[in-house]
């Protein structure tokens, strides 16, 4: 099976003032002094080098202890931090403590996200990450508990039943993004099917049959027809399938193309 690579990235490098509202001068040089030790127990990590990766986030939890970190610096250092080292005891194949450090981030994003709401989503790719861990120890249904949390969130603002800081919904204006997360999530669970022919058919028919995907992806109408397309063709319906398919084809090019590069939705 293959890995399931964390969505990290650096974000304190990308992370603007406007960003991280609330800090001074002196704490957001700071700020990028603890950050850049977990950005590279991060890299390392993603390398297998892990022997290193450890002397970087022993380096970082020093100095968060030695500086005596707290309040919304903490809170901004743990949003970052926290989940790069959950990362690096995945990679360790210490599953159980990649989890709870992933839990353990969640009350410094609740502590951000009711002033600052874009970083909801940092909450949700955290989530993802459970998801993850537990498609890495092929606990199906647990996997599944919260791919059905993200999706009922971000496509019916359904808030998941998690303690915590939830918006009530995903705003218009983030509708992009969100469907970009979605569809980062689904792919997660599509590599796990995909493993062989058998377990990509029960995805579609099994899985497609028990999410409220198809009402509520409306406005993304190639994106349905993919998904509509691929269901009917593992149920059998065939005259359904060749209906999608031709109705696909005929859309305009760069959607197709853009889907059909997705390498997790090849027909």
């Amino acid at each position: 099976m293959r890995q399931h690579k964390f969505e990290l990235e650096t974000y304190s490098n990308k992370l603007n003032d406007s960003e991280t509202p609330g800090l001074s001068h002196d704490e957001r040089i700071t700020f990028k002094l603890i950050t850049k030790h977990f950005e590279l127990g991060f890299k390392n990590s993603h390398k297998s080098l892990l022997l290193r990766a450890k002397r970087n986030f022993r380096d970082a939890n020093i100095l968060l202890k030695r500086l005596n970190i707290s309040g919304i610096l903490l809170d901004y250092i743990s949003v970052i931090g926290m989940p790069m080292e959950a990362y690096f005891k995945y990679k360790s194949s210490r599953y159980l403590e990649a989890e709870n450090e992933i839990n353990r981030s969640l009350i410094h994003f609740d502590n951000l996200i009711t002033d600052l709401p874009y970083w909801q989503f940092g909450k949700i790719q955290a989530l993802n990450n459970i998801l993850r861990i537990k498609l890495r120890q092929d606990k199906l249904e647990e996997a599944l508990k919260y791919y059905k949390f993200i999706s009922d969130y971000i496509l019916e603002s359904k808030t998941p039943p998690i303690e915590g800081t939830w918006l009530d919904k995903i705003y218009d204006r983030d509708k992009f993004i969100s469907l970009l997360k979605f569809n980062q999530v689904f792919s997660d669970l599509l590599a796990y099917f995909f493993k062989n022919k058998e377990q990509e058919k029960l995805f579609y028919i099994l899985v497609l049959e028990k999410e409220p995907i198809f009402e509520s992806l409306k406005g993304f109408e190639v994106y349905l027809l993919w998904l509509s397309a691929k269901r009917n063709y593992y149920s059998d319906n065939r005259e359904l399938f060749v209906i999608d398919l031709i109705r696909l084809l005929n859309e305009e090019a760069p959607y197709f193309i853009v889907l059909k590069c997705n390498r997790h939705y090849l027909i």
